[in-house]
C-alpha cells in the first residue's frame, strides 16, 4: 500500500501528514535541510520539488542531509549530481504534489 501525503496548512504554516507522523514547519527548522538550504548558491524551482546547486566542498554535508532526512522524510526523493572536475553539485529534491510549497515553507523559515 502506498503512502498518501496531505500538505494542507495548520496553525503554523503547511503540515505534513501521513500515516503515524506529523512535522510541522517548526519543528523541522532544527532539521539538516534548512543548513544545506542556506549553502546553496542558486535554486530552482522544479515540477515536483526543488533543485538547488552547492559548492563541490558540500559533498560531504550532503550526503549526510540525504541519509538523515530520508529517515524522517520518507516521501522525498533525492537526486545528487556531482559535476566533474571539481564542479558544483546539484541536489533535486522531489515527492507527491505538494513536496515544492513544503520545502519552499523550509527556505523561508
Amino acid at each position: 500500500m502506498k503512502d498518501e501525503y496531505d500538505f494542507s496548512a495548520g496553525k503554523r504554516g503547511p503540515v505534513l501528514k501521513r500515516p503515524g507522523q506529523r512535522a510541522t514547519i517548526a519543528t523541522r527548522e532544527a532539521a539538516l535541510l534548512p543548513g544545506l538550504f542556506g549553502r546553496a548558491d542558486s535554486r530552482e524551482d522544479t515540477a515536483e520539488g526543488i533543485r538547488i546547486r552547492l559548492p563541490a566542498d558540500a559533498l560531504s554535508a550532503v550526503l549526510q542531509t540525504v541519509d538523515a532526512e530520508r529517515q524522517c522524510c520518507r516521501f522525498l526523493r533525492f537526486e545528487i549530481t556531482v559535476e566533474p572536475d571539481g564542479g558544483p553539485i546539484w541536489l533535486t529534491l522531489s515527492g507527491p504534489p505538494g513536496t515544492r510549497e513544503f520545502l519552499s515553507a523550509l527556505l523561508e523559515s
